[in-house]
């Protein structure tokens, strides 16, 4: 039985279709600002400058990262953009964690024993295996980094 065409379905794109594709053209081919006629940071680049920026002994999280970053719904693509990073970087990633606490990025640092043992290194405790949150979050919005 063959399906009928759904007259009242549009060939248009949601909304939040064309939103999230514009976004993904900037986090490639960085924002443009016609105002000042500046090319601003690519996605990537920006996410890496807030990473730079954690603490030792602190943690943070893919979605505070995009919500600094005014992509409140775009975790995903902080962590596309931290899977980019070259293993012999000196980039903290391995303080970019879930919102639970757990090691999700773990494969990127030779398994989840060395992503633990790392962040053990620089003072960040666990309860069980997720992070200790409430001791160790830091949170990007909380003061003005001159990020954006």
């Amino acid at each position: 039985m063959k399906r009928k065409a759904n007259p009242s379905r549009s060939k248009k794109l949601p909304k939040s279709k064309k939103l999230r594709d514009k976004h993904l053209a900037e986090a490639f081919e960085g924002d443009f600002n016609s105002s000042s006629k500046k090319q601003q940071p690519n996605f990537y680049a920006r996410v890496y400058e807030i990473v730079e920026q954690i603490p030792v002994g602190k943690v943070t999280t893919y979605g505070a990262i995009a919500e600094i970053l005014g992509m409140k719904r775009s975790s995903r693509m902080v962590g596309q953009a931290l899977s980019a990073v070259p293993k012999d970087s000196d980039l903290p990633a391995q303080r970019v964690i879930n919102r639970i606490g757990a090691l999700s990025g773990a494969h990127h640092f030779g398994g989840y024993e060395r992503m633990r043992s790392l962040l053990r290194r620089e003072g960040v405790t666990f309860k069980g295996e997720l992070v200790d949150m409430e001791k160790h979050f830091w949170d990007p919005r909380a003061a003005d980094r001159g990020l954006l």
